[in-house]
């Protein structure tokens, strides 16, 4: 019951005051998932274009790319032609942030500023719009009803940061969201999140998968089985085999990965297991030397945000590799599927107080420092990391003394940590640089080897 008036009544009443349409893009993407390909690719293609032309008559940036080019708004008509336009990286996002490419015709303070430290350890300053918030949630709570959730359920939160704010904790209230802060995480804080768990007794647990993974550990450690949730989503880093194994074991229910970044919905596993591509929302590329890649190899993401009209994002090159398919679900829905991402295990530092410290952890407290341009946290000592920092001019000793205390809070005193300023750090063969290399941590939760 409480779940018809908060879809009917409550939410409806939030949007008004946000000034976004989230049911209504979901009532359209309930339906549109189930059109042909062929009817999904034109519907994305069209609003392709619009976006084209509106980011050519308001955007410096792409009205000058398009120029230096000899390009006009008509010449990219279809998903093909967008590699006809250069690949937008973080580096040209920081470098024409924020007036040369944001919308003139959008005033600022109808925009969100967002940052995202992201898996690469690249600060990020973004900006969103109303429109693509309400598509960004739209397809977010259709991933979730994948996963049997609906609106007004009980559920829990997994995250880094907290829900502090009198309208945050109103909103969470309304929605039926205990927020869960596991910034820390260690027996102590591990056991706490599992006795919320039991006493809430949500349908769905979110989470990124190293924190789920870590529960999981918890639980089958401590002979822990009454833990039944209906669904589980990960999200945030890489969901390995063995994580869902141990999850899905634990937690007795099916385990459902959620793939995005920098507030971009991307993709969700199905009941059938099956990555879909929100593509009635972005176009999803993957490249390897400037062409597209053959059907399960791998290859660089790009993706272009159809909805952000503010600040538009258009191949937007997100630092993942990953692997496009041309497989057909079991589901009958008519998105295109997407193989894998290919990851490595997103390490897990170690501490000698016994805390946990997941790679977003990091990547929370490097996000909106504008004084950090690249890092990469290494451990190879159990009682010592090394952060590498690639500092500008607005770097002072007070961003050293925040880094090292904000680390100490998650990590005990016993670490030691150390700053490293270089002027760069190395891109691997694979293309993307790893937020987090600890040894420790792979030595502590990989999986055993196999006879």
């Amino acid at each position: 019951m409480y779940s018809k008036i908060y879809r009917s009544v409550i939410f409806p009443l939030a949007e008004f005051s946000q000034g976004t349409h989230i049911l209504k893009t979901l009532e359209l993407l309930e339906d549109s998932q189930w059109r042909t390909p062929d009817e999904i690719r034109a519907f994305q293609e069209s609003r392709l274009r619009e976006l084209i032309q509106h980011s050519y008559t308001n955007v410096p940036y792409y009205r000058s790319t398009f120029d230096r080019l000899g390009l006009k708004p008509a010449d990219i008509n279809s998903v093909e032609d967008l590699q006809k336009l250069p690949v937008l990286t973080k580096d040209i996002i920081r470098r024409e942030f924020p007036d040369n490419i944001t919308a003139q015709d959008t005033p600022r303070k109808r925009l969100t500023l967002c940052h995202s430290g992201g898996s690469t350890g690249e600060p990020l300053p973004y900006y969103q719009d109303r429109q693509a918030i309400s598509w960004r949630f739209a397809c977010l709570f259709r991933f979730w009803r994948w996963a049997g959730y609906e609106l007004g359920k009980r559920w829990i939160r997994l995250d880094l940061i907290a829900h502090d704010t009198p309208a945050q904790k109103m909103m969470d209230a309304l929605g039926r969201c205990k927020f869960f802060r596991l910034s820390r995480m260690n027996q102590d804080t591990l056991r706490l999140g599992v006795e919320k768990i039991r006493k809430y007794k949500p349908q769905l647990i979110r989470g990124y998968a190293s924190q789920v993974f870590l529960l999981a550990k918890y639980l089958k450690d401590n002979h822990i089985t009454d833990i039944e949730p209906a669904s589980i989503i990960t999200t945030g880093d890489m969901l390995f085999p063995h994580y869902r194994q141990l999850i899905e074991e634990q937690f007795h229910c099916a385990v459902f990965d959620n793939y995005g970044g920098n507030s971009i919905v991307i993709s969700s596993q199905c009941e059938w297991g099956t990555h879909h591509i929100a593509a009635e929302n972005i176009v999803l590329e993957f490249v390897k030397d400037d062409r597209p890649v053959k059907p399960a190899e791998a290859g660089t993401v790009l993706v272009t945000d159809l909805s952000n009209y503010g600040m538009p994002f258009i191949r937007f090159r997100i630092g993942d590799l990953a692997r496009p398919s041309q497989e057909k679900c079991k589901c009958g829905r008519g998105l295109p599927v997407m193989s894998s991402v290919v990851g490595r295990d997103t390490d897990i530092v170690v501490t000698p107080d016994g805390n946990y410290l997941v790679a977003y952890f990091f990547g929370h407290i490097f996000e909106s420092m504008m004084s950090v341009d690249q890092f990469q946290v290494v451990q190879e000592a159990e009682d010592e990391i090394e952060v590498k920092i690639v500092k500008n001019n607005k770097f002072s000793n007070q961003d050293a003394r925040y880094i090292e205390d904000a680390i100490r809070q998650g990590a005990g005193e016993r670490l030691k940590i150390r700053l490293n300023f270089v002027k760069d750090i190395p891109v691997p063969r694979s293309g993307k640089i790893r937020l987090v290399i600890s040894e420790i941590g792979k030595r502590h939760f990989a999986p055993a080897e196999q006879d």
